[in-house]
């Protein structure tokens, strides 16, 4: 007969620290998935959803920066996206530009903001946008081929415009014409395969992310039933102690009725002319009391033990008694 080598067990201490190990890292994976959303002002996440299924949001209250329905007509399937914030955001038209932007991964995004009511807008794109290919680098580190090429753009728009609006006009939608303008132009010149257009509705997570809400998912619905099957085992276990303590109770009650059927059933005049005998009885009588009390106030293992051991010393005394 083959033996074959059985695989050791984890130590004890490994499978205390893995169930604590697994929500950790569902959460260490949702967070990752969604820590571009989770760092963004409530107001660049409400702008950041309502532009997945349009190309205009304007904060209530904001209307007469734009005509929306006349904007979202102009762009139509371009990949840009304009949102207007209300001047209760906290910082400037770029840097709400470059938030709204790390939620619209592919989307040029124009910000405007109401503290900053007659400013040009912010224009700006993340890495994920393509890049065009007939723009030199920059000589500038921070500065991308994708970022040169749209301050090109918004150069030509804002000179294109200058005409048509002013810093006291409230409406800045012949800018967003402009530039829209400026944007085929400059997109079949240096885009020569075309650049991408924008869909209703698209999802703009990568699919890193998606991946990881996914391996997330699957991690807390084992972890949900590792959770289960904890809680079932701990059920089981304890009901298990549970049914031995009341068995130990049973067993112990019997033994406490035949000792008192056999002290009440003891005839006195066999130790009647015996003093010794007689406090001998007394004292078994005595540890018999303790014993019953101490059954009586049992609800744990180590209180039962403390009665079992009380009714040994009860057959001890009756022993001696005996003798």
């Amino acid at each position: 007969m083959r033996l074959q080598s059985v695989p050791a067990a984890p130590p004890r201490r490994m499978r205390r620290v893995l169930p604590l190990l697994v929500p950790v890292v569902a959460v260490a994976l949702l967070g990752w998935s969604n820590v571009g959303y989770l760092i963004t002002a409530p107001e660049a996440r409400t702008a950041a959803a309502a532009l997945r299924s349009s190309t205009v949001y304007v904060t209530p209250g904001e209307q007469e920066v734009l005509d929306a329905p006349r904007v979202e007509q102009v762009i139509g399937d371009r990949p840009i996206v304009v949102a207007v914030l209300a001047d209760t955001y906290d910082g400037d038209h770029l840097d709400a530009c470059k938030v709204v932007a790390r939620l619209q991964p592919r989307t040029i995004v124009l910000a405007y903001l109401g503290s900053e009511r007659g400013a040009y807008p912010a224009i700006c794109a993340t890495d994920r946008f393509p890049e065009p290919e007939n723009v030199k680098d920059s000589n500038l580190e921070d500065v991308s081929r994708t970022d040169t090429w749209l301050a090109g753009i918004a150069r030509t728009a804002q000179q294109a415009s200058q005409f048509r609006v002013n810093g006291r006009q409230a409406d800045r939608t012949p800018e967003i014409e402009e530039l829209v303008l400026a944007f085929d132009v400059r997109a079949v010149l240096d885009y020569p395969a075309g650049v991408p257009t924008r869909k209703a509705g698209a999802d703009p997570r990568t699919w890193a992310a998606v991946l990881a809400e996914l391996a997330a998912l699957v991690v807390v619905l084992a972890s949900a039933f590792a959770a289960l099957r904890w809680l079932a085992r701990r059920w089981r276990e304890w009901l298990q102690k549970r049914y031995a303590l009341r068995d130990r109770k049973l067993e112990l009650d019997a033994r406490l009725s035949q000792v008192a059927h056999q002290m009440v059933n003891t005839r006195p005049e066999l130790w009647r002319d015996d003093p010794a005998e007689a406090v001998r009885h007394a004292e078994a009588a005595e540890r018999y009391v303790l014993a019953l009390a101490a059954f009586e106030a049992a609800r744990r293992p180590d209180e039962l033990d403390a009665a079992e051991e009380a009714l040994r010393r009860v057959d001890q005394a009756l022993a001696r008694a005996r003798a």
